[in-house]
């Protein structure tokens, strides 16, 4: 998600790499409940997909997730 920047209304030049703010947390806090995180801290692959799915990712293969490209109109 970082490395496409998208979704876009996330503010990602507040999201520093190696430290963390309130920016940040507030991103993974909500990324969290989107994918349906358990209190053990465990998902499964199912809810991740499901989650980059609702913002807008697309499954390539097996194992790669990457940004839908809107179509032109």
């Amino acid at each position: 998600m970082r490395f496409h920047e998208f979704p876009a209304y996330f503010n990602w030049d507040d999201m520093p790499d190696t430290t963390s703010n309130s920016n940040l947390s507030n991103f993974l806090y909500t990324l969290r409940k989107e994918i349906g995180v358990s209190d053990s801290g465990s998902a499964t692959i199912d809810q991740v997909k499901s989650a980059l799915k609702g913002y807008g990712y697309i499954q390539l293969n097996r194992s790669i997730m990457m940004r839908q490209k809107s179509k032109a109109a």
